[in-house]
């Protein structure tokens, strides 16, 4: 496998691990109890919780396996150029994606039980659509490119 594939199999994992890993901090809010025996949410706050994440990540997700089959961007130069874009996609990747977790984990970082849980969760998803501008590009231009060579 080209070292190109790789990076690729590697942005595309980090992207879907961390989407797996939101959700699953998002389906810990209705498994844990607080200090009363109480989970943090009830079933029916579900959908309020889940339909703002899948707005933020169904635009990534949706184009880095889009450019999976359509490249419509020119292939970088070299190699040297190619490992850039790598290292640019990823740094941001992960930037932006721990930064959504902080956001929404407010509860378990503060440890404040008082926190409203779905107002964190749309906190995180308006803080994610603030730094859209820089990832979104970034995305685009690493997985929309042509394979060198």
């Amino acid at each position: 496998m080209s070292t190109f594939l790789k990076q690729r199999w590697i942005l595309t994992f980090t992207w879907l691990i961390f989407f797996v890993g939101i959700l699953l901090l998002i389906e810990s809010f209705f498994r844990f109890k607080d200090k009363d025996g109480i989970t943090l949410l009830i079933p029916e706050d579900r959908t309020a919780c889940w339909g703002p994440v899948r707005s933020l990540y169904f635009p990534y997700l949706g184009a880095i396996v889009a450019f999976w089959f359509i490249r419509p961007l020119p292939a970088p130069r070299n190699d040297e150029a190619m490992k850039q874009r790598f290292i640019l996609a990823l740094i941001f990747s992960v930037l932006f994606n721990l930064i959504i977790i902080y956001f929404m984990a407010q509860i378990y970082i503060s440890g404040n039980q008082n926190t409203n849980i779905v107002a964190d969760i749309g906190t995180a998803v308006k803080v994610g659509a603030w730094f859209s501008f820089i990832v979104g590009p970034i995305i685009t231009f690493y997985f929309g490119a042509k394979q060198p060579g």
